[in-house]
């Protein structure tokens, strides 16, 4: 009786237990290094931005006559950035439902730092439950009206350069030559 007590009571029992008489399945390891994986990625983007954001800001050079030139550093470091999972991190990030409490907060960050005008929103921004639903959002209607132009651009944008290619090479983004 002594011994049936003892393995009533062992671990090895409750572990036998469970396997015979519930659904129970032991937690994997992989759940819990994706509860970091999506903040630590998410901190990991935003600070590659920043940074990077920094880098141009310093470069920048607005009508004085100099041609900004990426040295080979600056190369270097953008391409030993991590942008395929920064991109699905982020991905998965903005297809978290957010609790309505931080929604006006989140969004209104998000709306600042990429000019976002809260003016063209048709709903209240704790309406969105996900940041994709509010970058996927539709607009007021007759805010941006289809001009009546013989060619128009489905996208919102500023044409900032137009001219002849010279030397193979075409000025695209802020004043950077590419080739």
């Amino acid at each position: 009786m002594k011994q049936f007590a003892r393995f009533c009571c062992s671990t090895t029992h409750s572990v036998v237990r469970r396997r015979c008489y519930s659904d129970y399945q032991r937690p994997s390891g992989k759940r819990s290094w994706v509860k970091l994986a999506i903040p630590a990625s998410f901190g990991v983007a935003v600070g590659s931005v920043s940074v990077w954001s920094t880098i141009r800001k310093d470069k920048k050079c607005i009508g004085c006559g100099e041609e900004n030139v990426i040295s080979d550093w600056e190369v270097l470091v953008y391409k030993s950035l991590p942008f395929r999972w920064m991109s699905r991190s982020f991905g998965k990030l903005t297809e978290v439902h957010l609790p309505t409490t931080l929604r006006y907060y989140i969004y209104s960050l998000y709306a600042f730092k990429t000019g976002v005008n809260k003016n063209e929103i048709p709903l209240e921004l704790h309406d969105y439950e996900t940041l994709m639903e509010f970058f996927t959002r539709a607009l007021k209607p007759g805010v941006r009206p289809i001009a009546s132009c013989d060619i128009v651009s489905p996208a919102d944008g500023t044409m900032c350069h137009c001219g002849m290619v010279d030397n193979f090479e075409i000025e695209q983004v802020k004043n950077v030559r590419y080739s």
